[in-house]
């Protein structure tokens, strides 16, 4: 008699390969991330590819599960649709700062590689086994999104977590700002006058992020940047303007948008106006994006929701206010009016924008005495940047960049110059128009097109364009740059380089500062780059070789503001904290 043992044996260890296309699935999708993340990828570039990404990954697995013959069609039906209800909770109980954009592109790429990870591991299992982990795992891998609250993103389009029972940076500088003394009323016998070396407005005197006159330390190890303040402040991503003994700037305070007059030497408030007004998007947090401009002692400040003020420099009290999304009847665009104002002569002018279905008034130009609305052009729907004055072939003009492209426009009537149409759907337009020599203009994207270089000719009364060089060595997202002694120093997708402005070819790559900003002191060949991460570095500005001469951190947070450098002083800020600091050369 013989005795028939039969010993259960599990499916052979090759019979999980058929799980090879939810695999590759997981390959191919998180390897386009890092690849976007290490490789020559623009921000728009890096977001496109992970939301296409993430959605096509979701609507494979998807029929791949559904066909996919080692569970029930009941079965494979009830994960379906728990993974869905999982994903429409998180989303109706996570924190509000979460997009549902934000939510699922967190959410689902984790739950799709744990589902599939399970699988792989549990393959020898029964069927409700297996089914029962799936579930599991699929609850699990949302729960953590219920904890978080998300500030924004980082300019490589990472989601910036915190705890959500952690206060948020603003929380913390408005229980702070409320135990402050209320400042003593500012007085108007204080003259508020533009001396050599200030910093008037967006990016200096012209712009353009270059300072003149000015000498440095050039020895941050010996002799590192000197704190002369750093304190919270409130959201937004304005700029600063120095005069004199003063700064301003402009800040989120709950539901009031601010400007901002503080002393530039101690960082105590002087006096601050306060509008009923709040802007926020998911991307960027609160807050104003346009910096405050000073003229004839008066300070002209631009805000998210597209209320334009002019006010006394010294008391703050309000000369004038306009509703300019009112008179252009232009929509508030996805990130805020940003524009910084730009006066020139008699006149203020602000990009608002115009509505997709009408050309409408973009471009507007108001009386510096009384406010009264002097001009309005139709200079395309969208921007991000802001008016340049600028003079070509010896003629004065204002020039605006848009996602119609370059206009060129009368400062004093708004009469139309010339055009360079350049439309590129859902590109956005952040970078001032840089003037090289007598003729030539400089504009630069994160697009296909990268940075063209413009020649313009006048004659006989009528302009003409042509395109000298394009080149992608330098496609600038909001990070500016500026142009010294024949070469271009700037941001390429989130990396320093150099570039040749003859001919746009890149001279160096390197400094992987994030999606900071910079500026040049023209008078010792130095960069000051301010890092996405709130640092300070000091760059050689030589096109031969890159070369960092020194760092230090002089804000926490993510910081996209531009500096600004006044008398010797740099001073900076972010959605968190402002600050100056001391850079005089030593004594000798």
């Amino acid at each position: 008699m013989t005795t028939d043992i039969s010993v259960p044996q599990s499916p052979p260890a090759a019979s999980r390969w058929r799980l090879w296309f939810p695999v590759l699935l997981i390959v191919l999708y998180w390897g386009a991330v890092y690849a976007t993340t290490f490789l020559d990828f623009g921000a728009r570039e890096r977001f496109m590819t992970r939301a296409l990404g993430f959605l096509l990954w979701m609507v494979l697995f998807s029929i791949w599960w559904m066909v996919h013959r080692h569970q029930s069609f009941a079965q494979r039906a009830l994960a379906l649709a728990v993974a869905v209800g999982a994903a429409v909770l998180t989303n109706v109980f996570a924190h509000k700062s979460f997009l549902v954009i934000a939510v699922m592109l967190t959410g689902v790429p984790i739950v799709l590689t744990v589902w599939t990870a399970w699988l792989f591991v549990s393959w020898n299992m029964s069927r409700q086994a297996r089914l029962v982990g799936v579930l599991c795992f699929i609850v699990a891998a949302w729960i953590p999104l219920l904890f978080l609250r998300m500030d924004g993103l980082t300019g490589d389009t990472a989601a910036v977590l915190h705890w959500r029972w952690e206060p948020s940076a603003e929380e913390l500088f408005l229980a702070q700002h409320a135990r402050q003394p209320v400042p003593a009323a500012a007085t108007a016998a204080v003259k508020v006058v533009e001396t050599p070396g200030d910093w008037p407005g967006f990016r200096g005197p012209d712009r353009d992020g270059i300072v003149h006159g000015t000498h440095i330390s050039t020895d941050w190890s010996a002799h590192p940047p000197k704190q002369l303040f750093r304190q919270r402040a409130g959201a937004g991503w304005s700029s600063i303007c120095v005069i004199g003994s003063r700064l301003f700037t402009q800040e989120q305070r709950g539901d009031a948008e601010a400007v901002v007059c503080l002393d530039a030497n101690t960082g105590q408030e002087l006096w601050v106006h306060s509008d009923s007004t709040r802007f926020w998007d998911g991307q960027s947090g609160a807050g104003p994006r346009g910096t405050p401009s000073f003229a004839n002692g008066r300070i002209y400040a631009f805000g998210a929701t597209g209320k334009l003020n002019c006010l006394d420099a010294a008391t703050g009290a309000v000369v004038w206010s306009h509703d300019t999304a009112a008179d252009s009847g232009a929509p508030a665009p996805m990130w805020g009016f940003s524009a910084s104002p730009l006066v020139v002569g008699n006149r203020v002018i602000v990009f608002t924008g115009a509505r997709r279905e009408e050309e409408g008034r973009a471009l507007l130009a108001y009386g510096c005495e009384k406010g009264e609305l002097a001009w309005s052009v139709a200079a395309g729907h969208q921007s991000y940047g802001s008016a340049q004055a600028v003079t070509l072939n010896g003629v004065p003009q204002v020039l605006s960049f848009s996602d119609e492209g370059l206009i060129s426009v009368d400062p004093a009537t708004g009469k139309t110059l010339w055009k360079r149409d350049d439309k590129e759907l859902m590109v956005w337009r952040a970078i001032q128009p840089h003037v090289l020599g007598d003729s030539k203009v400089l504009i630069t994207t994160e697009t296909n097109n990268g940075t063209v270089l413009l020649n313009t000719t006048h004659s006989g009364g009528a302009w003409t364009t042509k395109d000298a060089w394009r080149s992608r060595n330098l496609k600038a997202s909001f990070n500016d740059c500026a142009v010294f002694d024949g070469n271009i120093y700037g941001f390429d997708s989130g990396i320093f380089c150099c570039v040749d402005a003859t001919t746009g070819e890149r001279r160096w790559k390197d400094g992987h500062y994030g999606h900071g900003q910079m500026l040049l002191l023209a008078d010792q060949a130095l960069i000051v780059v301010l890092t996405e991460q709130g640092e300070a570095v000091l760059v050689a500005a030589k096109p031969d070789k890159f070369s960092e001469l020194g760092r230090a951190q002089v804000l926490d947070g993510k910081t996209w503001n531009h500096p600004a450098l006044a008398h010797d002083r740099l001073y900076v800020r972010n959605a968190e904290e402002i600050a100056g600091y001391e850079l005089s050369e030593e004594k000798k």
